[in-house]
């Protein structure tokens, strides 16, 4: 365990909580490019040697701008192209505001920028090139089929089984890991504390008493069927770390109780492959679609409705910071759980309610964790309240957790300690890598919820991407 720091001296009274009225004086903009010089490709130093260039031609002479192969953006981001817009954008904004000047260099930055940004939003020809031909190997279907044999057909039994084995050495989430996570802050008989137990056997799949199952296949999404090479590529990623089951059609048809949804895909930014997903509201003749308003009210009442951290809750927690340690004192700080809903375990006596037709004759069976079942994020919302408890009583600083975000800000001497809190925190309550390193960061700059906070501006302003989405 690692023993919390003793509270900072260096203390002063925190601001009062952050108004509505405050945040339009909080909210700032992404930093503009300085105004070029004179010269378009290249500025000089105070001693005459040539510095980085600033304008877009100068960028583009250096490398610094290019445009990914085949993606969305690239066919019309060509810089007579980006020219010309910047000259549109520029002429609107004097006719809304003509008393100010507007540097067009800047502006054309801007929209090379957008349109880079738009590189990272892949559509399905890049999924499918992605793919490369991918299609299911022809026994894929073995391990799990033989497995479903070996406990005569019952699919709850075979899954308990291999949550067992999936727990072992520490990897999920337990009763011990919440014990030893949770003593001194989350006493037994606390409410999360009980619903967390609850969730180590999995999240149960509610339905209304008078639901009515798909118990057979629906047709194939046209979009799964085109897309199909690449779906089936990352659903066999999943099956390789086994967090699906995939078994033959004929076999599913035999599990009791059996409720199909349809298997589905989505765009994703930055991964060409997209996003498969388990559509878990499809309406078919004579069934009931598993995700309902009904449904949505009995998780609610289970787990607690979900309350998200505000733009104002964050902005207070900086300014609390900034109060207490001064700003050129203070860090900001991200770091991101891995794989999300997939850490939990879904109920083995209600994973037949989650199969999915793929092609092949193939059926998939969730039983951890997935997106496009309504009840996911509520249940989830536990581990969030949880982990944010436990972090709030042993930080040296402060953080707010959003869904699968903890987002936190300390005393640039803390920054080590509560990185090493948090990841201990998340890794021992969740499982052996539940912290997805490769997105841990910090620095005076960190995007929260979308917003970038900036402690050098002391202003919170859109994030980079979403602002790029404006043009």
């Amino acid at each position: 365990m690692v023993a919390p720091l003793p509270p900072p001296e260096r203390h002063k009274s925190p601001q009062p909580a952050t108004q509505e009225s405050d945040l339009p004086r909080l909210l700032g903009r992404p930093p503009t490019p300085k105004r070029a010089g004179k010269r378009r490709h290249a500025t000089r130093n105070k001693k005459g040697n040539p510095g980085p260039p600033t304008t877009l031609e100068g960028l583009l002479a250096a490398g610094a701008y290019r445009l990914a192969p085949a993606a969305t953006g690239s066919h019309s981001a060509t810089p007579s192209e980006v020219k010309r817009q910047a000259r549109l954008v520029r002429n609107t904004l004097k006719l809304l505001y003509p008393k100010a000047t507007y540097d067009l260099e800047a502006i054309k930055l801007r929209v090379w920028e957008a349109h880079r940004s738009a590189d990272d939003e892949y559509g399905m020809e890049e999924a499918i090139e992605w793919a490369e031909g991918y299609t299911f190997p022809p026994d894929i279907h073995v391990r799990d089929e033989t497995d479903l044999l070996a406990h005569d057909g019952d699919l709850a039994s075979m899954c308990q089984d291999h949550h067992t084995r999936m727990s072992s050495g520490g990897a999920r989430m337990s009763r011990e890991s919440i014990a030893r996570m949770c003593a001194g802050v989350i006493p037994p008989d606390d409410p999360d504390y009980i619903l967390l137990e609850k969730l180590v056997d999995g999240i149960e799949i509610v339905v209304p008493d008078t639901f009515v199952p798909c118990s057979s296949p629906p047709p194939l999404r046209a979009k799964y069927v085109k897309v199909a090479p690449a779906v089936n590529k990352l659903m066999a990623e999943l099956h390789a770390r086994g967090l699906i089951f995939i078994v033959p059609t004929a076999a599913a048809l035999r599990i009791q109780g059996r409720n199909f949804g349809q298997t589905h895909w989505a765009f994703k930014k930055g991964k060409r492959q997209g996003r498969p997903i388990g559509d878990a509201s499809n309406k078919e003749d004579g069934c009931d679609p598993l995700n309902s308003d009904e449904v949505k009210a009995m998780v609610d009442a289970i787990y607690g409705k979900i309350e998200h951290p505000t733009l104002a809750s964050l902005a207070d927690m900086v300014k609390d910071m900034n109060t207490k340690h001064g700003s050129a004192n203070t860090v900001l700080w991200k770091l991101d759980l891995k794989g999300a809903f997939t850490l939990l375990f879904v109920d083995p006596a209600t994973c037949q309610r989650l199969m999915f037709a793929l092609t092949d004759d193939l059926v998939m069976i969730y039983h951890v964790g997935m997106f496009g079942w309504t009840g996911m994020p509520a249940a989830f919302q536990v581990v969030t309240r949880v982990i944010t408890r436990l972090v709030t009583a042993r930080l040296a600083g402060s953080a707010k957790m959003y869904v699968d975000d903890l987002m936190g800000c300390c005393h640039v001497d803390d920054l080590e300690h509560d990185l090493a809190v948090a990841r201990e925190i998340c890794n021992g309550l969740l499982g052996i890598g539940a912290v997805e390193e490769s997105k841990t960061s910090h620095g005076r700059q960190q995007d929260f919820i979308g917003w970038r906070f900036d402690l050098d501006n002391e202003s919170v302003a859109v994030a980079q991407h979403n602002y790029l989405k404006t043009f």
